[in-house]
């Protein structure tokens, strides 16, 4: 099933030309969302070594994913959780939904350190 899922998100991400919207160094979000337990908040670090986007949501989660347009495909492991996040990337923020496994999909809205300090 979750490789089903897996395989689903990859093949939905649309494919365009490619943009750079972290470069080479690590960016940080603030980010919220609603999760299966209410909402939720966590400081996003990302890093970008090649075509690959390393992520870390606070010390409890982490990821990898990679970028194709304006969206980004992330899978996601941390505690007992795993799942797959699709973010849309718009200028200093990151708007993406997400699965876990458990039939329902959530979302989460991450705001880059400037946007986030407005």
């Amino acid at each position: 099933m979750f490789r089903f899922l897996l395989a689903a998100v990859f093949s939905s991400v649309a494919v365009s030309a490619q943009v750079e919207p972290f470069g080479k160094v690590l960016d940080k979000y603030e980010c919220s969302g609603m999760g299966a337990e209410g909402r939720y908040h966590y400081t996003l670090t990302i890093e970008k070594i090649e075509d690959n986007y390393f992520f870390r949501w606070g010390n409890d989660y982490e990821g990898v994913g990679f970028l194709q347009g304006n969206r980004l495909a992330v899978v996601f492991w941390g505690g007992r959780t795993h799942g797959v996040m699709l973010y849309e990337v718009r200028p200093g923020q990151l708007v993406g939904s997400w699965a876990g496994g458990d039939g329902k999909v959530y979302s989460e809205t991450c705001l880059s350190g400037l946007q986030a300090r407005r």
